[in-house]
């Protein structure tokens, strides 16, 4: 991964994930945790967007879909979900 700037203000809101706006990780799952949010934020939200399971789920099935609790690298849990709806 290529080194990111250590704060937010170096990333615009326009350059984040089509679902960062409505996102729980995005924007308060992880509140008690600022470092591990700006880590997941950096990585999920504006680098390797296609790699977050949030994302993958929320294109397959919809926003709706995703549970708030549910992390950009808990890839098999957004399997789970997406085989149980298909």
């Amino acid at each position: 991964m290529p080194d990111l700037p250590a704060n937010e203000e170096a990333y615009p809101m326009s350059a984040a994930c089509e679902f960062a706006p409505g996102c729980a990780v995005f924007n308060a799952a992880l509140e008690g945790m600022p470092h591990t949010a700006l880590r997941y934020r950096q990585r999920y939200c504006y680098s390797a967007i296609q790699e977050c399971a949030r994302y993958r789920l929320a294109r397959a099935l919809g926003r709706q879909s995703v549970p708030p609790t549910l992390l950009p690298n808990q890839d098999s849990e957004a399997q789970e979900i997406l085989a149980a709806k298909r």
